[in-house]
């Protein structure tokens, strides 16, 4: 096999970490499934005291869940025939407000559906009341039907974290799995890709996770 130095790769990515442009990162090159070249750089953070990652390291793909799980969930159930993208909320949601009856899947998908780009559900008004709820899920996503919209429905693109939770749900609707069961039973377990973890999984040690970033609210990373 063909020899490949990665030399300037190793030198590239170790002063990316000096210069504190993230605290740390994990490479890794294959080639027809061989695996050629792996290394781990840095800490989890910039702490003095937090020691360096290694092959145990997990990392949060954050908003990447909206393309790997999400979208690729509808992008399935669109292909089995289950769904229309074309089709309108309230289909799947109870008392859809006037303003927002229009509003497809596709809207959503696409961040064209007008609704807000994030809310704060963990803290401030709505806190006391989802802690409460039985089903947290439906409640946040009547409170986003609730909300005002920032633009008429596909008139902007506007990126909204709110619009993919109601995505989420309506997964669950038409199919009763979590959008995260029903990716990995439909979509990763097929095509043989693993290392995926959900937040919840029992096989994740928090002790391997990257921290994305310090937490205002909890006073941690």
């Amino acid at each position: 096999m063909e020899e490949f130095d990665f030399e300037p790769v190793e030198i590239l990515v170790a002063n990316a970490v000096k210069k504190h442009l993230f605290p740390c990162a994990a490479l890794s090159v294959a080639l027809d499934g061989v695996i050629l070249y792996r290394c781990w750089y840095g800490a989890k953070t910039y702490a003095p005291w937090i020691g360096k990652i290694g092959s145990d390291a997990v990392f949060d793909l954050a908003s990447l869940t909206k393309p790997l799980v999400t979208a690729i969930s509808f992008m399935l159930l669109t292909d089995n025939g289950v769904l229309d993208l074309n089709e309108k909320i309230p289909a799947f949601f109870e008392q859809v407000p006037g303003d927002k009856a229009d509003i497809s899947i596709k809207h959503l998908l696409s961040h064209a559906s007008g609704i807000c780009a994030h809310e704060s559900f963990y803290h401030g008004k709505y806190a006391s009341e989802l802690a409460a709820h039985a089903n947290r899920i439906d409640l946040a996503c009547r409170l986003i039907l609730a909300m005002p919209l920032a633009v008429r429905p596909g008139t902007r693109n506007i990126y909204s974290d709110l619009g993919y939770i109601l995505l989420g749900h309506i997964i669950e609707k038409i199919t009763g799995q979590a959008p995260f069961d029903f990716a990995m039973q439909e979509v990763f377990k097929p095509l043989g890709i693993e290392g995926f973890f959900w937040s919840e999984d029992p096989a994740l040690s928090w002790k391997q996770v990257v921290p994305s970033g310090f937490c205002q609210t909890r006073n941690r990373c």
